[in-house]
């Protein structure tokens, strides 16, 4: 065990999506008790698979398990949050660490490697959105550097969400 986390594109033709599917149903499924429910807590391999060809997919290995995953966006000219159409900002989906790993560095990991792939196209700005009631996210997400910038709705959602956004020059 060498305990190094590596960092690669997801392989749509080798990467296994029921792993990948369960790390992020197992990460945001922990926010239940707290009464937040995202909607990727009971996500199938279908909607993982559509969600991860949204954008980038970024995933974490560490000894060959898979630790986390991200996946970096753009705007569509349907996309239906107005803050990530505006010019120079993309954004994130489906990061999920898996939970028994959490605490070890690997978001942040993977959060400055997204910066750097939205660097690299051009972006300077990078955006996502999480429940309001989620407090440790939020917070999590503040210490990241990032700064509440709006609210949004998602329309098959519940809850309401507020959009983060950090500046990356």
């Amino acid at each position: 065990m060498n305990n190094e986390v590596v960092i690669r594109l997801l392989d749509f033709a080798r990467d296994d999506f029921g792993e990948l599917t369960d790390l992020i149903q197992r990460a945001y499924a922990q926010y239940i008790p707290s009464g937040v429910v995202f909607k990727a807590a009971s996500q199938d391999e279908v909607t993982t698979r559509r969600r991860c060809a949204e954008g980038v997919t970024f995933v974490a290995k560490l000894d060959d398990l898979l630790a986390g995953t991200i996946t970096l966006c753009v705007a569509q000219p349907d996309e239906s949050i107005a803050w990530y159409s505006r010019p120079g900002v993309a954004y994130f989906i489906q990061f999920a660490v898996r939970p028994e790993m959490q605490g070890r560095g690997i978001g942040s990991l993977l959060l400055r490697h997204v910066e750097a792939a939205a660097r690299t196209m051009g972006r300077n700005e990078l955006s996502l959105d999480t429940a309001e009631t989620a407090l440790t996210l939020r917070t999590w997400y503040r210490n990241q550097g990032f700064e509440e910038v709006s609210t949004t709705k998602h329309p098959e959602s519940h809850h309401q969400s507020i959009i983060f956004s950090k500046r990356l020059d």
